[in-house]
């Protein structure tokens, strides 16, 4: 059913898998059921992202700007985030019951931009707008945007999600993260739907710091 990865493989440094729980001191505690594609040695203007399968439309939008700070544990140090790069999050759903949510497009093309123009731009605001159904398709390999974060943060939210069936971690989701139950108790590890060689690189640059209730 997939047939590309929505960022070159060969240009992600770090890969955190989907299905984890997270916090610190400024966020407080969250559970975040998506991965993340991280490039710390490509421009974030310089990676063009791509939508990996056939037969999805656009179900919600959100556009926001950002100004946040975030724990880094590895160097022990605290960033902030802040940019006046819109921040892109789409969701696409497909009539078999998969949804797809890709997050932290920027620069989007012509044809997304106009599709979402009336959309409203929030700051640190993930509310989502609802999109007509059945709408606005998607071809598998179409460019959605241009480039990820931003110079400060090229990092790239994918996450899949089958809305078919609630995952083994929906029942301590409801209990401790009710807030994220939605959609993380849908969440799917999503490493191998791109093909063992995809999957053997993304397990390769895994993040070593970071565990998964979704991927064994």
């Amino acid at each position: 059913m997939f047939d590309v990865l929505p960022i070159d493989v060969t240009i992600v440094d770090v890969f955190t898998p989907p299905g984890r729980p997270g916090g610190d001191s400024y966020h407080g505690s969250y559970y975040v059921g998506h991965g993340h594609l991280r490039s710390h040695n490509t421009p974030h203007e310089q990676i063009e992202v791509k939508f990996p399968a056939e037969g999805f439309s656009l179900y919600q939008a959100n556009r926001q700007l950002e100004d946040y700070y975030i724990e880094e544990k590895e160097t022990d140090t605290v960033k902030h985030i802040v940019d006046d790069e819109e921040q892109v999050t789409l969701t696409f759903h497909h009539p078999c019951g998969i949804a797809v949510k890709i997050a932290h497009l920027a620069q989007v093309t012509d044809r997304w931009a106009e599709i979402i123009k009336d959309i409203p731009v929030f700051t640190n605001d993930s509310k989502i707008t609802f999109m007509p159904s059945g709408k606005d398709f998607v071809e598998s390999g179409e460019v959605l945007a241009r480039a990820i974060g931003h110079a400060t943060n090229t990092s790239l939210d994918f996450g899949v999600y089958d809305l078919r069936n609630k995952n083994d971690s929906a029942e301590r989701l409801a209990r401790d993260w009710p807030k994220y139950v939605l959609d993380a108790s849908h969440g799917i590890c999503w490493t191998g739907l791109f093909g063992p060689e995809v999957q053997k690189l993304l397990e390769g640059k895994a993040d070593s710091n970071a565990t998964s209730d979704f991927c064994e």
